[in-house]
């Protein structure tokens, strides 16, 4: 009987992670109603944790701009699974979307203005303090790059649910 190799499985990590959105500074626009969306990507299902609708208090409220701030101050909490690669220890990237639309037509439809893209794993030791963090928006077009320098504020809270406490980040 030949010998078969043991193919190991990659080690799974379970996190519950919190997400605060705390403001979009720098706004071009005067009186613009403007929301957000999040979307974790890198899963098997790409799930939405936010809609343009107030769904199970999942949503960013639609929020006017004023002196050219949008202050929405909400949180989402959701659980997400983090891979490890076994040969160097170190957690695979799971990336957050958080997209910023603005209405139009009288909120029949949206602009996009912008997006950030954030990796989960970079906050995964951090412990339990929230780490907060500015970006700065990228355009959705390729050709044209965004012109204006809005900042949005937003911290971040990963805390491990399940798992071996030994991976590096």
């Amino acid at each position: 009987m030949a010998c078969v190799p043991i193919v190991s499985r990659r080690s799974r990590y379970h996190f519950e992670v919190l997400v605060c959105l705390h403001r979009l500074t720098s706004v071009p626009y005067v009186n613009a109603v403007i929301f957000a969306k999040i979307r974790l990507l890198n899963t098997r299902h790409s799930r939405q944790f936010s809609s343009r609708y107030n769904f199970l208090k999942l949503t960013f409220d639609r929020v006017e701009a004023k002196d050219h701030i949008v202050l929405w101050n909400s949180e989402h909490r959701f659980f997400c699974k983090f891979r490890l690669d076994n040969e160097t220890s170190v957690l695979e990237p799971n990336d957050l979307k958080i997209s910023i639309r603005m209405e139009t037509e009288g909120g029949k439809s949206f602009h996009k203005v912008g997006f950030v893209r954030v990796n989960l794993a970079c906050f995964a030791a951090a412990g339990d303090s929230p780490r907060r963090r500015r970006y700065i928006l990228e355009g959705y077009d390729e050709k044209r790059k965004r012109q204006d320098n809005s900042l949005l504020l937003v911290s971040f809270l990963v805390k491990q649910t399940f798992g071996d406490t030994c991976f590096r980040v």
